[in-house]
């Protein structure tokens, strides 16, 4: 920020309003102070890079006097604000259990990236991370797990490592601390976290992110397990969630099967699921619903390039249609699906 104190005579008479040069003006701003003399117009303009957390505060402009002149001095109301931040969760997108029967995985990474929206650097140390985890069937603003108060870099990453219970998708919104006096999630990101039974059962299963053109950031995150019930109907939940142009998060939850299905391909890479969904428009600041649509319809297409030979990298598309039967969201085709930016899809056909 720039501080700007005039300096002028104000004895009345023909010296009245005549700029005074070469006098000192001292500032003081909460713990901070600096010194400027003024110039040829009596201004005294000094540059201060703000140190301090968020407040409301007075700023104070302070001439000593002089021979010639008494002292005098000005103070005005200032607010210094939380700076915005970009949080990006770069951790896990799909991690297995030890075994069919252990619904526990023990060793998840959660970890995220902050990026300043301007071109003045701040401190992003002084920020600490929370991560907030929504289980899919979870609807409301309380997040089923928190992990709070974890250490940010010098460079903007945060991580920590927790054990967590097996979940189709989980939504994964990285904020900052509530309390911090530095800095605010503005926008605050989503990301998807699936933890699986290891086992091999059939069934497909992934957690990643594709490259979304009509995002604000160029990303999708995607989750989802699928397979079938003892009768041969599927069961499973699927996730897609991306930060809107206009500023704000979407999520895309599957809520039926009618319709849709399972289905594998004659190459054990290939597989395919549809259903139903609804669409939810989250502000990124309180996590909250503002606006939701429902009997929307998806389908999700996938290759496991994992047992390709040779190996290729993961693909996935997903086309969602309106109730009208109008395409709302395209990434890829079933012919070109898209490669992953992140994140693994497992297809077990046998």
């Amino acid at each position: 920020m720039t501080l700007t104190a005039t300096l002028a005579d104000n004895g009345g008479g023909s010296m009245q309003g005549l700029p005074l040069a070469g006098r000192t003006v001292n500032y003081t701003l909460g713990s901070q102070a600096e010194t400027e003399v003024t110039n040829a117009s009596g201004v005294a303009g000094k540059s201060l890079v703000l140190t301090q957390m968020a407040q409301s505060l007075n700023i104070v402009s302070q001439f000593g006097g002089d021979g010639l002149y008494q002292s005098s001095g000005d103070s005005d109301p200032f607010t210094i604000n939380k700076e915005d931040v970009e949080t990006i969760y770069t951790g896990d997108s799909l991690i297995f259990t030890a075994g069919p029967t252990i619904g526990t995985a023990s060793a998840v990474r959660l970890s995220a990236r902050l990026t300043q929206l301007d071109s003045e650097p701040g401190n992003l140390a002084l920020a600490k991370v929370r991560f907030e985890l929504y289980k899919f069937s979870n609807g409301s603003t309380t997040p089923t797990f928190t992990f709070a108060n974890i250490a940010v870099d010098a460079a903007g990453n945060a991580e920590t490592t927790v054990a967590l219970a097996v979940d189709d998708a989980y939504t994964v919104r990285v904020v900052i601390e509530p309390a911090n006096g530095y800095w605010t999630a503005n926008p605050a990101g989503d990301g998807t976290l699936v933890v699986a039974y290891g086992t091999t059962e059939r069934r497909v299963t992934g957690g990643g992110w594709v490259p979304d053109a009509a995002s604000a950031n160029n990303k999708g995150h995607f989750g989802f397990t699928v397979n079938y019930r003892n009768n041969g109907s599927p069961s499973g939940n699927a996730l897609y969630t991306f930060r809107g142009t206009d500023g704000y998060n979407y999520r895309v939850k599957s809520n039926s099967w009618q319709g849709g299905g399972l289905t594998f391909y004659g190459d054990p890479w290939k597989a395919a699921f549809s259903g139903k969904c609804n669409v939810q428009k989250i502000d990124p600041l309180t996590g909250a619903t503002v606006e939701s649509w429902g009997n929307y319809t998806f389908t999700v297409d996938l290759v496991d390039g994992d047992l390709k030979n040779p190996r290729e990298t993961d693909r996935y598309a997903v086309q969602i249609l309106t109730d009208a039967g109008a395409i709302w969201k395209q990434i890829g085709t079933r012919t070109a699906p898209v490669q992953l930016g992140g994140g693994n899809v497992a297809v077990k056909s046998n």
